[in-house]
């Protein structure tokens, strides 16, 4: 049907708003609250500027016109739009699009003109719904003046309604409505004009166009007919529970109860018409998500094809329907539960004349857009197992899991590879038809291969979505858009949408937990059920979502498409590029700036931004585009400095607003901040430190460039850098000057660390101490374009530390720059110098001088003569279109090196002809950076790591302590990794070993541990002092000393405690305040691997708790019955709300830290399995404990666990292991993942 609305004045609507309920309140309010449309309020608020000021009002209330009608609803507007301009441009283009709307000023003028254009019976209007509000003269001028500011979207939208009402109204005469019922119509359908490819027959599509279909030929998402499975028998599912085919009747029947005014079977029905085929005239059924269009137009719908993630099982929000928002056309989906892309290959090539056939293909060749998601492995046949329909069960009946996973070990490998072949070769297949079948007519096809999944690749297992696919089948399929996109009329990308979810979501039902039907399966009120179980009597209060993306992940996905699918023209963030001219224009250049709130940019502005935006004009003439970012409604340019700048250097300037509620959405930090983004604000250093480095790394990502500080001035090009950052002067490496391409990989790693690797009380926390978590985890090959990532030498953008920052401000040479230096940062960072203060003859003004246009408002100096033909062709510029980012290149250029110690040896600076960067400087030395006692400053901590040793050597050819202390070295950037040694214990050391582990950038250092005097200071210091002598007595003393040590290191200095006897397969930096759980069943907890921040009050609370219960006679006493004691009694006290950051506490499975239970250590012997590892560990190991106590007899063979993990993980690799004796033939259970440095 058709939508209208009636508008009021903005103030005058929140006024009345707030005068019926406070009406409300004078007869009912129950429960202390009154109840509005989509929000509660407290029966006390009943005053005006209590009113306005309350949260509900500021996300329900205020600019609720808008909301409404750009169809936001009672959802958060962020949900929808990238920002408020873009929500109050859907709500004026909703607007044009109405039949006809009314104005409250206009009431009877608004009723004459409904009358005129839906018929005399259609409406009434009793005039007392339409009472105006008188609360103008009872408001304090505070309240409104909060309502006026709070309501400017609603006040700019009233605007243009009220003008296009005027002219829609004066198009009337007083005796004929057939003006207004034509004006109807052409609105309605503004936007359809072009070739009918099929027309709506459900009645809600539009009431002018008759008849309702009781039977369509095909039904998307629903079982076959008839026709169709006679062709295609194997298709002609039973709908059981453990074999069918996924349909939205079979998923109704389980989700029906659980979402609470939400219809499964909400779908439209339409006819195929003058396509001149066989498939005019056939009706087909899909699904509809924002409201059914009247009519299907050639080249104005997108078509999506998939599994039941692309149906929107799971989520009431799929992904399909935000595009639906975003785009402003149908998305038609063709989805059914299970299936791969074998299915549609098959229907679109040996099952093409059926009518299912006929429908997709003429979907498709009409289409604008066409949407393959990336669908499962096993829904892909091979020799053992051919799968019925394209879905995940082969033709005996059995489950594609369970018949792969029954067959002998090359058996299943070769089976996989065979399903994997057919997967690459399907996906293929369905892209080539997405590009090849279009109608001449659309001259701009875009075809988008969507990789959907709640883990990175080397997170996932075999239960994550899209199972068994890895990364290398995911890039085969995209070599086919290398011959796509040479084709002038399609443009073919691939789009990964991934959150870095935890495999199990819990997604809270929309029924608020009510009973669904008799059956619950064992199931107890309220809790987490699974899909199946949903039948059940079992009161779910949240739906286990355990493969099926979350409605975030989906929101993700509908954003990362968008920003491929939407017209260049509507790229989002920033502005469109310049119209090409006849002339070469030249490559132009994003520089993003991050200003301080309210920040005036003009020729009188301060050194800090103007020597950073003059610089880089004048260096980059006439391809410059300088983004600059501030709080709150961005930056003031002054305008004449803006005409001034684009006519004397080519350099365009535009002010963006930076708003951290909505800037992150669609970038890794997205679920990440919002989750966490009200505990952050409460940190030390959250606003002038965490969040200004989290957004230099989220624009680069979204936007591409550079990415500059205010105090920095540039004193050569930046042309031939890429993807680089540079160290600072502290060895960090630092964020005042980097470049990367849109979505690089590196800046994703570095987003990622933030989830696990987040220190907040350092300042450097999201910043420098991320980027080093990154380059320890990321590998050159996750690069798919350009050169890696060149770390550069702090002279190139540091080259004046922060300490000296004085000699740049005082007369005289204080700052000679090196020939690698590319600019200068003037360590300015709250802006206070003038550019008029600078002394004469100091560097920062000589510098300013060198490189600046207006000069502080003299006349430009030349631009350098090798850049004047460049600057000379900017004049065609249009100057009232703003650009945006630049184009990515066509040409991929080559991958960056492969080796870990490799620094990016293939760069742009080479390519280009420019000057390579130096090498990274030397590992910084060892430094004796901890004390005897006292507290050390959180620097870091997941990267400290400490073992102490009471008895044998340190010598690289023994497997205690070697296998930990190289992988720890192996796995991080240059830890710190402290050996303790006990006072006279005998223990030697080969120093030349310990040198060896120090040049390979571990920074080892070995200190003496005395008994007697380590625990000062600490909480059981005295007690420990008092007590030692008769400790040492104790018959289990050898090892509580231990138990004692990691106590007392974690609690003075934070870090990594470790006991020799293991080994570690992934890097724990990403890792803080845990330890882990031994042994399958949970029971208790093993303290040989924990991790606490410094004073951390668990440790403090573990110390009072020995202290208390100490049985030195007890073996456990100190060691897995304290911890597991200890972690009982303090589960809910460390994390409930308004706990200081970092204070949680987590246990982990076993799998993380002791995967193998200590009685089952023969596991360490078995050899000669394909990964190595004999099955032994998953997707969340990163420690292997060898228990040296009970395993130290078995055999150093290759092939065994340990020689894969100390294979994979050493630096010097020189413990011996014993070759397998010939004819070796063992059986081996699943292959797993390998080790890495990646989380």
């Amino acid at each position: 049907g058709d939508f209208i609305a009636v508008l009021g004045e903005p103030v005058a609507r929140v006024l009345s708003e707030h005068k019926y309920l406070t009406t409300r309140q004078k007869s009912s309010c129950p429960g202390g609250i009154v109840m509005a449309w989509d929000f509660s309020l407290p029966c006390d608020k009943k005053e005006l500027l209590d009113f306005v000021r309350h949260p509900a009002v500021e996300m329900r209330t205020h600019n609720r016109q808008v909301k409404m009608i750009a169809g936001v609803g009672d959802r958060p507007w962020q949900e929808m739009y990238e920002d408020e301009e873009r929500m109050l441009a859907a709500a004026k283009r909703h607007l044009l699009h109405m039949a006809a709307f009314g104005i409250h000023e206009r009431l009877q003028d608004s009723l004459k003109l409904f009358r005129c254009s839906f018929g005399e019976s259609v409406l009434s209007f009793q005039q007392s719904s339409f009472t105006r509000s008188t609360g103008d003269k009872q408001a304090g001028e505070e309240a409104l003046k909060i309502i006026r500011e709070k309501n400017q979207l609603d006040a700019k939208l009233y605007v243009f309604a009220k003008e296009l009402f005027a002219k829609r109204f004066d198009a009337l005469t007083d005796d004929d409505c057939k003006g207004a019922k034509n004006l109807a119509d052409s609105n309605r359908y503004a936007r359809l004009r072009g070739d009918v490819v099929a027309e709506c027959l459900s009645g809600s599509c539009d009431t002018s166009i008759g008849q309702l279909s009781d039977e369509a030929g095909v039904r998307f998402g629903e079982v076959f007919g008839e026709e169709f499975t006679k062709v295609r028998p194997d298709c002609n599912f039973p709908q059981t529970m453990n074999n069918h085919m996924g349909t939205f009747t079979w998923y109704s029947a389980l989700f029906s109860c659980t979402w609470k005014g939400f219809d499964w079977m909400r779908t439209v029905s339409y006819r195929f018409k003058g396509t001149g085929r066989a498939s005019e005239g056939l009706t087909f059924e899909t699904r509809s998500f924002v409201h059914p269009h009247p009519y299907l137009i050639k080249g104005q719908y997108a078509v999506a094809f998939g599994a039941a993630q692309t149906m929107g099982i799971q989520s009431v929000k799929p992904y399909t329907m935000w595009l639906e928002h975003a785009l402003g056309m149908p998305v038609i989906t063709i989805g059914y539960g299970g299936v791969g892309a074998g299915f549609f290959a098959d229907v679109l090539t040996q099952s093409k004349d059926t009518t299912v056939g006929q429908s997709f293909y003429q979907l498709i060749r009409n289409a604008r857009i066409v949407i393959i998601q990336a669908m499962s492995g096993r829904s892909e046949s091979n020799s053992r197992c051919k799968l019925r329909c394209g879905n995940m069960y082969c033709e005996q009946g059995s489950h594609f899991g369970a018949r792969v996973n029954s067959l002998p070990g090359p058996q299943k490998a070769q089976a996989m590879r065979e399903s994997g072949e057919n997967w690459v070769r399907n996906h293929r297949t369905l892209l080539r038809i997405a590009a090849e079948n279009r109608d001449p007519a659309i001259k701009d096809r875009r075809v988008a291969f969507l990789y959907i999944s709640a883990l990175t690749f080397d997170r996932r297992d075999e239960q994550t979505f899209p199972q068994h696919i890895s990364k290398p089948l995911v890039d085969d399929v995209r070599k086919e858009f290398e011959g796509m996109n040479k084709d002038e009329h399609v443009t073919g990308a691939y789009v990964e949408a991934i959150l870095h979810e935890n495999f199990d979501q819990k997604t809270p039902l929309h029924n608020g937990g009510r009973q669904c039907s008799p059956n619950c399966n064992g199931n107890g009120g309220g809790q987490a059920c699974q899909m199946e179980h949903l039948r059940g009597n079992c009161g779910c209060g949240t739906l286990l979502t355990n493969y099926y993306p979350t409605e975030p992940l989906h929101l993700h996905a509908g954003y990362k498409l968008y920003n491929f699918l939407a017209p260049a023209a509507a790229s989002p963030g920033l502005d469109p590029p310049p119209k090409e001219s006849e002339k070469p224009q030249p490559q132009p250049m994003n520089f993003l700036l991050l200003v301080p709130k309210g920040a005036e940019v003009s020729s009188k502005s301060r050194a800090a931004p103007a020597l950073a935006v003059e610089s880089i004009c004048k260096l980059h003439p006439g391809r410059a585009l300088v983004y600059l970012f501030a709080p709150e409604g961005g930056p003031v340019i002054d305008e004449a400095y803006r005409r001034a700048l684009e006519g004397k250097a080519g350099c365009r300037l535009f002010a963006r607003s930076f708003n951290p509620r909505t800037f992150f959405r669609g970038t890794p930090l997205h679920m990440y901040l919002q989750q966490r983004s009200e505990g952050f604000r409460g940190l030390a250093h959250w606003g002038a430190h965490h969040e200004p480095n989290l957004f230099k790394l989220a624009a680069l990502w979204k936007y591409g460039g550079w990415y500059v500080d205010p105090d920095m001035v540039i004193t050569k090009p930046l042309d031939g850098l890429e993807n680089a950052v540079g160290h600072s002067e502290s060895g960090k490496l630092g964020m005042a000057a980097m470049h990367f391409r849109k979505e690089h990989p590196f800046l994703e790693e570095a987003m990622s660390a933030m989830y696990d690797g987040f220190n907040g009380d350092n300042a450097d926390g999201a910043g420098p101490d991320i980027l080093a978590l990154a380059r320890g985890t990321f590998k050159p090959s996750h690069c798919t374009h350009g050169p890696c990532v060149r770390f550069l030498p702090a002279e190139t953008f540091y080259p004046v530390p922060a300490a000296q920052a004085a000699v740049l401000r005082a007369p005289g040479d204080g700052a000679a720059l090196a020939a690698a230096t590319r600019a200068v940062k003037f360590w300015d960072a709250a802006g206070e110098t003038q550019v008029g203060d600078l002394a004469n003859g100091s560097p920062l003004l000589k510098l300013f001088k060198a490189a600046c246009v207006l000069c502080g408002g003299g006349a430009p100096s030349p631009p350098p003569s090798s850049q004047s033909s460049s600057s000379s062709s900017s004049s065609s510029t249009d100057p009232q279109t703003e650009p945006t980012k630049p184009e990515e290149e066509s040409k991929e250029p080559e991958e960056g090196p492969s080796s870990k110690n490799e620094e990016a040896s293939t760069d742009s600076a080479t390519q280009t002809g420019t000057t390579a960067a130096e090498p990274d400087p030397e590992p910084e030395a060892v430094s004796d950076s901890l004390s005897e006692s006292g507290h050390l400053p959180p620097r870091n901590t997941s990267q400290r790591f400490f073992f102490v040793i009471t008895k044998g050597s340190i010598f690289y050819t023994n497997r205690v302590p070697t296998l930990a202390i190289e992988s720890v070295c192996a796995l991080h950037d240059k830890p710190e990794v402290v050996i303790y040694i006990k006072k006279d214990a005998g223990v030697e050391v080969d120093e030349e070993y310990i040198s060896t582990l120090r040049n390979r950038s571990c920074r080892v250092q070995i200190r003496e541990f005395k008994a007697d005097t380590f625990f000062d200071g600490t909480p059981m210091g005295k007690w420990v002092k008092d007590h030692h002598a008769e400790f040492e007595q104790g018959r289990h003393w050898y090892s509580h000393q231990t138990d004692f040590f990691r106590l007392a290191v974690l609690w003075k200095y934070g870090g990594w405690y470790l006991d020799t006897d293991v080994v570690l397969v992934r890097s724990l930096a990403h890792l803080e305040n845990t330890f882990g759980y031994q042994g399958p069943q949970h029971q208790l907890i093993n303290n040989a691997v924990s991790n606490f921040r410094s004073g951390h009050p668990f440790v403090t609370f573990m110390m009072e708790n020995l202290m208390s219960t100490y049985d030195m006679n007890e073996w456990n006493s100190a060691g897995p019955y304290l911890s597991t004691r200890s972690y009982q009694s303090w589960q809910g006290k460390g994390c409930g709300p308004g706990t200081e950051f970092g204070q949680c506490v987590t246990a982990r499975n076993n799998m993380f830290f002791s995967p193998v239970f200590y009685a089952d250590w023969k596991n360490f012997e078995k050899p000669g399995c394909e990964d190595g590892f004999a099955g032994l560990i998953n997707n969340d190991t990163h420690v292997i404990h060898f228990y040296n106590h009970v395993s130290k007899t078995a055999n150093l063979v290759e092939g065994t666990p340990l020689h894969t993990a100390h294979k994979k993980a050493c630096v010097v690799c020189g413990v011996m292991f014993y070759q397998l004796p010939a004819g070796f033939e063992p059986v081996c259970p699943n292959a797993t993942e390998v080790a890495t440095k990646t989380p």
